[in-house]
């Protein structure tokens, strides 16, 4: 078989349509077609046109990736996930992340920073909460616990406790209860509202 035109197409100048023996048989990206060094009269078999089909089912799922990470960062697992239930290629899958993360743009450390500075800055939360979530995308506990040590737990949640609530008096039982489930409900960690509450509350007296 031999190619024996090539045509860019006239909605997308970014892809072009591929004619063998004559008669049209695909269309692909501008990159697939330079990666392959494609020309006219060009002798291509059967595996070669099944590799460059697989070839720009890839470059579709990358650039499908970057449409999705450009509202919002996520991590390589959540992208899996989400392809995977689509019906893409496992392989052709984990060949796009491996490109996006050599290319920087998939980075799961800066994904943790900017959702511990989110949940510091913006919506303050504590540590549990952000581990909880952070896990759910995929990150490992260790990985997210050692980004986590640099916070101040305590003083985030003193802040908040200040910014944020309005409790009359901690020496009210239901008072004191309210605020201890109030802020174990944002995800701060037990041992550290128990502790903080006791200390809040002995400075009342």
């Amino acid at each position: 078989m031999k190619i024996t035109k090539i045509v860019q197409q006239r909605k997308n100048k970014k892809r072009f349509s591929i004619y063998v023996d004559d008669e049209y048989h695909m269309g692909i990206s501008d990159e697939v077609l330079i990666k392959h060094d494609l020309k006219v009269d060009d002798v291509i078999s059967w595996d070669m046109i099944d590799n460059i089909l697989s070839q720009e089912e890839k470059f579709n799922i990358k650039n499908r990736m970057l449409r999705i990470l450009r509202h919002r960062m996520r991590t390589s697992f959540e992208l899996k996930q989400r392809f995977m239930r689509d019906g893409y290629d496992h392989k052709l899958i984990d060949q796009a992340l491996e490109e996006l993360a050599q290319e920087e743009i998939l980075n799961n450390d800066r994904l943790i920073k900017a959702f511990i500075a989110d949940n510091t800055n913006i919506n303050p939360r504590g540590n549990r909460h952000i581990l909880f979530e952070l896990k759910k995308k995929g990150i490992p506990e260790k990985k997210i616990k050692e980004m986590l040590a640099e916070r101040d737990e305590k003083e985030l949640c003193l802040d908040y406790f200040n910014r944020k609530m309005k409790i009359r008096s901690l020496q009210n039982p239901r008072e004191r209860g309210k605020a201890i489930k109030h802020l174990i409900g944002r995800g701060f960690t037990s041992s550290i509202v128990f502790e903080l509450i006791d200390q809040l509350s002995k400075n009342e007296q």
